[in-house]
């Protein structure tokens, strides 16, 4: 997939002395071609904003990079056709400037990402993500009939079956090793698993986490994070800009995720391979993270709820009032009698 600009025709609708931005010059990249020099470039372009942000301006890292990086550069095209309207968002407000640097902000993101994996990941580190996927597939085979016989809780067994990075993903097999040592007694002769592969998982879990754990509290480690958050920061603030002025102009079409999708949108479970837990990245809840979109509808559809009913039918059950009779003068049509006893 290639990302190119597309023409910019001129606007008659930009105010007098606004000239529409024109593109980078190095507008055509080849997505699946990117190679590191391609992201150093990119990188090298924010490094002065990186620079000048203060630890007060930083985001927390709480996404998986290398996915939010790969949707960045997917969704540069559809956006940049956006561009002249875009602009036109200026005088209310809109940041349009953050919008034009989405490319270079998601280059430097995916340079910083590849030099934090460098120095956190140990050499032996992918060995023991193989073993350690492999174990947690094992543990959680072995689980299922267990669950059936309810032996263990579907809720418990998935509970160590979400995690999709280094540490996560050794934190797994340690809860799944402890689901079963817990109960050991009890169900030892209905699983083909033995005690002392539970036990040399157990180990190779600790060793993992230890392993990450002395890598990532190195200098070299918390130099590079510190770097990675600050590109994180800076794409978050473009990629969000990009995104509600997409979603402002396409308000009435109701396709703002189709061009440019929400970074925290939640995955259909089981959408994810268990490849993808070798990405190391900072854990990751998706709990934490909110959707903007379906917070807003949630808080409506709680308010109507809230509100007492105003259809007819409902006002169909509700039980009758007695008006006050009508103040009307003595002597007119639908007045009381002027005197006790009248007819």
């Amino acid at each position: 997939m290639s990302i190119e600009e597309p023409t910019t025709q001129p606007n008659p609708s930009l105010s007098a002395g606004t000239t529409p931005v024109q593109p980078p010059s190095d507008s055509l990249i080849q997505v699946g071609d990117l190679t590191h020099a391609q992201f150093h470039l990119g990188f090298e372009r924010v490094k002065p904003e990186l620079d000048g942000l203060t630890d007060k301006d930083l985001l927390q890292v709480n996404l998986e990079v290398p996915p939010a990086v790969q949707t960045a550069l997917g969704v540069v095209p559809e956006v940049r056709a956006f561009w002249p309207q875009l602009q036109l968002l200026e005088p209310a407000g809109f940041q349009f400037a953050l919008v034009t640097k989405l490319l270079d902000r998601a280059l430097a993101l995916g340079h910083t990402q590849l030099e934090y994996v460098s120095v956190t990941q140990p050499p032996d580190l992918p060995g023991k993500v193989e073993l350690l996927l492999k174990g947690r597939s094992r543990l959680a085979a072995h689980a299922a009939p267990l669950v059936a016989d309810g032996h263990l809780t579907q809720a418990e067994v998935s509970a160590h079956r979400s995690g999709l990075t280094h540490t996560a993903l050794a934190y797994n097999v340690l809860g799944l090793t402890g689901l079963f040592f817990k109960s050991w007694g009890s169900f030892q002769s209905l699983v083909a698993i033995k005690k002392d592969e539970l036990g040399d998982l157990r180990t190779l879990a600790n060793e993992t986490i230890q392993l990450l754990g002395l890598k990532e509290q190195g200098p070299k480690a918390t130099a590079a994070a510190l770097l990675r958050q600050k590109a994180f920061t800076l794409f978050i603030q473009s990629y969000t800009e990009a995104r509600h002025g997409v979603a402002f102009l396409r308000r009435y079409d109701g396709d703002v995720d189709s061009i440019i999708p929400s970074l925290y949108a939640k995955k259909k479970k089981g959408s994810k391979p268990e490849s993808d837990a070798t990405s190391e990245t900072d854990d990751v809840n998706e709990n934490d993270h909110v959707d903007l979109d379906a917070a807003v509808a949630t808080a409506f559809t709680e308010r109507d709820q809230a509100r007492p009913p105003t259809n007819a039918a409902a006002r169909a059950t509700e039980p009758l009032r007695e008006l006050p009779p009508p103040n009307i003068a003595v002597g007119l049509p639908g007045s009381p009698p002027a005197f006790e006893g009248e007819d």
